[in-house]
């Protein structure tokens, strides 16, 4: 069956590439894993191979690329920080930043990074935060209420 499909190889790559340059081989190597998984009568009418049905997987794992792709939110919060600036607490404050840390990640993914970028040296303001991060205000300052309410619980 994917001997079939795979004979059309280079169609697939100019379907993946009008929709994203840079990963098109790496989706249409997806495509293969997931049309292997498909019952063949999905994908073959009468012995041939129903081109419509790869050009939607393809698609849609292109489109699932972009959603995943805007997703990403890639914060450089210590550009400007000294190494010497991140190391001035005691023994006992980091074991307690390292905890906090913790319970934060434990609670949602991103809340650990809104910490430390909210307790860099910069001191940014909420908005500074939503600028840097490309996420809304008012979610910044819903966040960051939880996230003071854990260090609360954890002092």
């Amino acid at each position: 069956m994917l001997k079939e499909i795979a004979k059309y190889h280079h169609e697939w790559l100019k379907i993946a590439t009008y929709y994203t340059n840079d990963h098109a081989e790496d989706i249409v190597q997806e495509m293969y894993l997931r049309v292997a998984d498909v019952d063949p009568d999905r994908i073959f009418q009468d012995g041939k191979l129903k081109k419509n049905f790869i050009y939607t997987v393809i698609r849609n794992l292109c489109l699932d690329y972009h959603r995943a792709k805007d997703r990403v939110i890639k914060v450089d919060f210590l550009e400007d920080t000294e190494a010497t600036e991140i190391c001035t607490q005691s023994e006992e404050q980091h074991q307690q930043h390292l905890e906090i840390c913790e319970k934060l990640r434990q609670e949602h993914f991103y809340y650990e990074t809104l910490y430390l970028i909210y307790t860099s040296s910069d001191n940014p303001s909420y908005r500074d935060i939503s600028e840097k991060t490309g996420i809304s205000l008012m979610t910044i300052y819903s966040d960051m209420k939880k996230i003071k309410q854990i260090i609360k619980d954890n002092e």
